[in-house]
C-alpha cells in the first residue's frame, strides 16, 4: 500500500546515508537507486530531489563522473533554488578536471553572493592554477564573513607558494584569533617558522 511504500522509500534514503558515511558506495548506490524507484510519479519528484542529490554524491565516489553529472543535472531541475546543488556540480566538474565549466557554474551563482559560494570559487581557482583570481576571491569571502577561517589558512597556502612568509603568518595569526583551538593553522605556521629558523616560535606552535 501507499504506507508502506513510503516507508520503504525513506528506509532506502537512510540505508543510503548510513552506507556512504561508512564507504560502502557500491551498497549505497543500490539502495539510493531503490528509493528513486519507489517515487510514486513524477508529480513527487521535485519532493525527493535530494535522493539524486546523494545519487550523484555517491557515483563521483565510484569515479562514474558522467552518471554523477546526469543525477546532478536532474536534482537542480527539478529544485533550482537549491544553490548547495550546483556547489555539488562544480565538484563534480573539478573531479573530471573540467575547471572552466565549473567556473561557469560559479560565475552564475555569484548574483547571489556568499562567503561559502567565494571560498569555493577561490578553491576551484587554486586547483586551475589562477593564483591571482583566487586570492581575490578568498578576499570576498573574508568580506562577507571577516570570521571565515578557512579562507585565511587558504590564503596562507597560497603565500607560501609565492614565497610571501610574512603575508602567510598575517593570515595564520588571524585564523589563530578566531579560532584558539584551530590546530591546522598552528601547524601551518610552525611550519613556516621552521623555515625561517624562528626555532623558539615553531617549537612554540
Amino acid at each position: 500500500n501507499a504506507i508502506g511504500k513510503g516507508e520503504v522509500l525513506n528506509g532506502n534514503y537512510g540505508k543510503t546515508l548510513s552506507l556512504l558515511i561508512l564507504g560502502e558506495y557500491e551498497a549505497a548506490k543500490t539502495a539510493i537507486e531503490r528509493a528513486i524507484s519507489l517515487v510514486p510519479n513524477d508529480k513527487y519528484r521535485p519532493q525527493y530531489y535530494y535522493f539524486w542529490k546523494y545519487q550523484s554524491r555517491i557515483l563521483a565516489r565510484l569515479n562514474k563522473t558522467d552518471e554523477a553529472l546526469k543525477a546532478i543535472n536532474e536534482a537542480i531541475r527539478l529544485e533550482s533554488n537549491d544553490l548547495n546543488l550546483q556547489i555539488e556540480k562544480a565538484t563534480v566538474l573539478v573531479q573530471t578536471k573540467q575547471y572552466a565549466a565549473a567556473l561557469a557554474v560559479f560565475d552564475k551563482m555569484t548574483r547571489q553572493p556568499s562567503a561559502y559560494l567565494y571560498f569555493n570559487l577561490g578553491s576551484i581557482k587554486v586547483q586551475s592554477g589562477d593564483i591571482n583570481g583566487a586570492l581575490t576571491d578568498f578576499d570576498r569571502a573574508i568580506k562577507i564573513n571577516p570570521n571565515y577561517v578557512d579562507a585565511y589558512l587558504m590564503k596562507s597556502g597560497i603565500k607560501v607558494s609565492l614565497k610571501d612568509f610574512n603575508g602567510a603568518i598575517t593570515d595564520l595569526d588571524r585564523a589563530i584569533k578566531i579560532n584558539p583551538n584551530y590546530n591546522i593553522a598552528y601547524f601551518m605556521r610552525a611550519t613556516i617558522y621552521q623555515n625561517l629558523k624562528n626555532y623558539k616560535n615553531a617549537l612554540a606552535d
